[in-house]
């Protein structure tokens, strides 16, 4: 998309609007800037692709012919890089591959959405268009009687801010301990903070460790029982006990999310 005014080039005008598929191959090789001076931007949509017949063929500028999130380069030559100290040009690069990977996750989101949309398994199945998240919850999770508000809030939370965040079967009937849903293509599992100390945050994770979950969501429902110093202690605590290790520990307080 263009920025609209009157200095867009024509060339650059004629791609407004145009949507592409993530796995269109124009991508292999293009993304903005696309020439000198390019202010174009790309725009995360749930549309349908536009006709092939209607994309056009124009921008020839092969000093520009580069994806930065795919290649890891800025520019294959190098054009604005020259007057580029390193770091600046490593933050230019982490931005594409950045915003390319949003591009790509909005796509694997909304393709999970149509899928979950048609299971009768699944229920609450909802899409953000604004930032690309989707959530849904398996007929047959099993909410606890106390804590199960909070992990319909947690999966809130994070599919605002642009997850795939399921909630799962857990079927009593069948052995062994069941992860929560899935955050992405993580296996997730939630516990809520209720108590004073330390111990309580080792506890959740221990619980987490027990069903082999890839990332533990440890949520505080009380702000005033949360510190950043109990948390470390806690997390402290059960490393010394333990080996396995989560691929990432997310700690919401107050609906704020961070994480460690």
């Amino acid at each position: 998309m263009t920025v609209g005014d009157e200095r867009v080039r024509d060339q650059h005008r004629d791609w407004h609007g145009k949507i592409l598929p993530i796995d269109h191959p124009f991508w292999k090789v293009n993304f903005p800037p696309n020439d000198w001076g390019c202010r174009c931007d790309v725009e995360r949509t749930n549309e349908e692709p536009s006709p092939e017949a209607e994309i056009p063929d124009n921008l020839k500028n092969e000093k520009f012919k580069n994806n930065p999130g795919m290649t890891g380069k800025v520019f294959p030559e190098t054009v604005y890089a020259a007057g580029f100290t390193g770091e600046e040009v490593k933050r230019i690069k982490d931005w594409g591959q950045k915003q390319f990977e949003r591009v790509k996750q909005y796509a694997i989101n909304y393709k999970a959405y149509q899928r979950l949309k048609k299971d009768p398994d699944y229920l609450d199945v909802a899409f953000d268009k604004k930032t690309g998240g989707v959530k849904a919850t398996h007929r047959l999770h099993n909410f606890d009687k106390k804590t199960g508000v909070y992990e319909k809030r947690v999966q809130d939370l994070l599919y605002k801010k642009g997850y795939k965040f399921t909630l799962d079967a857990e079927v009593s009937s069948i052995p062994g301990k069941k992860v929560d849903g899935k955050i992405n293509q993580f296996t997730h599992d939630i516990s809520t903070i209720r108590d004073i100390g330390g111990n309580a945050v080792k506890r959740a994770l221990n619980h987490s460790r027990k069903k082999n979950a890839d990332v533990a969501i440890l949520y505080f429902e009380n702000k005033s029982l949360f510190t950043k110093e109990r948390l470390e202690e806690g997390i402290k605590k059960y490393n010394g006990q333990s080996e396995y290790r989560f691929s990432k520990i997310i700690y919401i307080v107050s609906n704020d999310i961070n994480f460690h």
